[in-house]
């Protein structure tokens, strides 16, 4: 049996003809996913560099190492950020906390992706 993506499928289960901005939606719509799953594994990739001991969450010190590593980060500033990303107030940055900044940060995010 051959695995067919679900884009695939559809062009061919639906041949008819398709006008050029339709061509074009739906060219535009496979970019955005897979644009969407190339930053979910660039989310996922940083969130393990943060993540030193891989217990799934960060926490203050292990931002802080990470953010030292980037370039200077005072503990003021480490805390500032602990702050405003953990939003649920345990101490630690979960992986949704963490896609939940990602989201409202993508441009600072694109410049940490490429440093990792």
């Amino acid at each position: 049996m051959v695995h067919q993506s679900n884009s695939f499928r559809v062009i061919v289960q639906n041949p008819q003809k398709k006008s050029k901005q339709e061509e074009h939606n739906q060219v535009a719509q496979h970019s955005q996913i897979l644009m969407a799953s190339q930053e979910k594994s660039d989310v996922d990739r940083i969130f393990k560099r943060f993540d030193a001991n891989g217990d799934g969450k960060i926490s203050s010190a292990e931002l802080g190492e990470a953010l030292r590593n980037l370039g200077s980060a005072s503990p003021d500033e480490i805390n500032r950020m602990m702050a405003e990303i953990d939003t649920d107030g345990d101490g630690y940055i979960s992986f949704n906390e963490f896609v939940e900044f990602h989201n409202a940060n993508r441009g600072l995010m694109k410049d940490v992706a490429k440093i990792f």
